[in-house]
């Protein structure tokens, strides 16, 4: 099978009360109906190599400060992944 791969991006919030601690990046695929905790990262960028030919995603991203606050989700992206 061919390997696939999503490659995220975004750029990090401008002001914030606290400083950020990382990002949390949540992924809605075509057979769920709910953004599920994907990933925690400290940097503005994940690739999502778990895709499947065939499948859409859509993805959105939280920003968390050092005292755990999150932020709400950002914009939805969506991404559909071609079948070989």
């Amino acid at each position: 099978p061919t390997a696939h791969a999503t490659a995220l991006t975004w750029l990090p919030p401008t002001t914030t009360p606290q400083p950020l601690a990382g990002y949390r990046v949540y992924r809605l695929s075509s057979s769920s109906e709910t953004f599920s905790l994907l990933a925690t990262v400290t940097d503005p960028a994940f690739t999502d190599s778990t895709v499947l030919a065939g499948e859409s995603y859509s993805y959105a991203v939280t920003a968390v400060d050092i005292l755990g606050n999150e932020s709400r989700f950002s914009s939805p992206v969506s991404a559909t992944i071609p079948t070989p």
